[in-house]
């Protein structure tokens, strides 16, 4: 395969992985090792997206938008929190110990708060997943701070640039290829909290489709509510990682 596009081969590992999975379903299902109230046919799953296609551009939009959203603030605000930290020793001594106690907080146990302060409203799942997303954006970026080359912000003092511009030119820049692989963390984290939220609530999305599906025990829709989910996350991803490449393009030149 040497001389090949790296796209051709992640294609074709693609193809494999998802070729295997399907292989093995079907073998699965023919021989019966597994009863079909555990793993439904693949028919079946087949059956209940004929079912949901008609609601389900809706419901798949409306849970990417609250990622999105949720995930690019939080990432603003978890960036923005790890300058002002590294600018500051005063902001840094305020703001570490809440954070490390946040921090630890698994999202199940946010949930019921989120809903509780901000109920059904539109901000509700975005404030959610900005959450999630802030808590482990603001860690990488702190950690990422510390270890920007010293020569950058020298150069920069050297040339009159101030803290504020210091922060916004140099060190913003400079972290983020080293956060990169936090960012896309974080937005696994921001996907699993806006599909809790809608699972929780009964939110049209794809976490309502999921409930539902378990709710009256309709197997195939939830095994095609996970499959939906799956790919929801894995095509934010990829933009994420395009959109990452981009801006990073100079660190690699």
């Amino acid at each position: 395969m040497r001389g090949m596009p790296e796209w051709i081969k992640q294609a074709l590992a693609w193809i494999v992985v998802v070729g295997a999975i399907v292989a093995t379903w079907i073998i699965l299902d023919l021989t019966g090792a597994v009863s079909s109230d555990r793993l439904p046919p693949l028919t079946d799953v087949i059956s209940a997206a004929g079912r949901e296609a008609e609601d389900l551009p809706i419901a798949v939009l409306a849970t990417a938008g609250r990622v999105a959203a949720g995930f690019v603030i939080g990432a603003v605000v978890g960036v923005f929190i790890a300058l002002l930290s590294h600018l500051s020793t005063v902001a840094s001594e305020l703001l570490a110990p809440p954070i490390h106690l946040l921090r630890s907080f698994p999202p199940f146990v946010v949930a019921p708060f989120i809903i509780l302060w901000f109920g059904l409203s539109v901000q509700a799942p975005i404030v959610f997943a900005a959450t999630v997303t802030a808590f482990v954006v603001v860690i990488d970026s702190g950690e990422a701070l510390r270890v920007v080359r010293r020569e950058y912000p020298q150069a920069a003092q050297a040339l009159g640039a101030g803290h504020v511009s210091r922060a916004m030119l140099i060190d913003t820049p400079a972290i983020i290829p080293a956060i990169a692989g936090g960012l896309r963390v974080a937005l696994v984290g921001a996907v699993n909290a806006v599909l809790l939220y809608e699972m929780l609530t009964g939110t049209e999305g794809v976490g309502d489709l999921l409930i539902r599906g378990y709710q009256l025990f309709r197997i195939d829709t939830l095994f095609f509510a996970v499959i939906v989910a799956i790919l929801l996350s894995l095509l934010l991803d990829r933009i994420l990682v395009l959109l990452l490449n981009r801006a990073t393009h100079w660190s690699r030149g």
